[in-house]
């Protein structure tokens, strides 16, 4: 079991390296081409001009540890050796909301407690409230409105771990999705996966 104990001292190390320029937009889906057809090719072809509009929603997105991370922080997770694992924790919802995941990032060849973690899921704006319900009946946890969405931070009295503005454990409800990340300014290194649109 991967227990969110942490030593912080190196953990801070490898959180200023990701926070140091690391703002990279999330992927985004690329438009559909705005480019009409020429007159001549609905009338030989008319079956495609259909077609653009059905495969992007036919393309399932899959969540994995490795593509809902920014690349700056795999990069430096993969420099430092560490590899993903599972979170076992009874906090980390993300994982009861389909197509979600929560990883643990560590070097786990040997027992250690020096971990980051992160996790993300797809979820509608209209069961973002219930989410966020069920997070907050667990106790301990503060709710804050912002411009682009909610955040839910646990208690940092006995956290293990906070960032520089007193932030432990959060989650960021926003754009049909919910980010989540051992600290509320890690949150920086977490995205969509490849293909996902709001």
């Amino acid at each position: 079991m991967i227990r969110p104990a942490l030593r912080a001292v190196p953990l801070l190390a490898i959180v200023g390296v990701l926070l140091t320029g690391c703002a990279a937009p999330a992927p985004t889906a690329s438009s559909p081409s705005s480019s009409s057809p020429s007159p001549s090719a609905p009338a030989a072809h008319p079956e495609p001009a259909a077609t653009p509009t059905a495969s992007p929603t036919a393309e399932p997105v899959t969540a994995t540890c490795e593509n809902t991370v920014i690349p700056e922080t795999l990069s430096a997770f993969e420099a430092y050796g560490w590899t993903a694992g599972t979170v076992d924790a009874p906090w980390v919802i993300v994982e009861d909301v389909a197509g979600g995941i929560a990883c643990t990032w560590g070097d786990f060849s040997q027992p250690s407690d020096n971990v980051m973690w992160f996790a993300w899921a797809p979820l509608p704006d209209s069961q973002a409230e219930a989410v966020i319900s069920q997070l907050m009946s667990q106790g301990g946890w503060t709710r804050e409105e912002a411009d682009g969405g909610v955040y839910v931070t646990a208690d940092s009295t006995n956290a293990l771990m906070v960032d520089e503005q007193g932030y432990s454990t959060t989650y960021f409800f926003t754009d049909a999705q919910v980010k989540a990340a051992l600290t509320k300014s890690a949150l920086v290194s977490v995205t969509a996966p490849p293909g996902f649109v709001p």
